[in-house]
């Protein structure tokens, strides 16, 4: 996934190049912050072989 999309940042203050000025003090930003990474492990099992194989189940199973 990261190949096809680049690096995932679920709301603006995980991305590292925006950033947010509140980001020492935010208890939400944590909350995100762990989120993400979980997010980010679930998307690392996932191959572009799995992807496409997907859509093809989808694909039959709507014709």
């Amino acid at each position: 996934m990261k190949k096809l999309e680049g690096p995932l940042a679920f709301i603006p203050c995980l991305n590292p190049k925006k950033g947010c000025l509140r980001i020492d003090v935010c208890v939400i930003h944590l909350i995100w912050e762990k989120l993400g990474e979980r997010m980010k492990e679930f998307l690392n099992t996932i191959t572009l072989k799995d992807i496409i194989e997907l859509n093809h189940r989808e694909v039959e199973m709507k014709a």
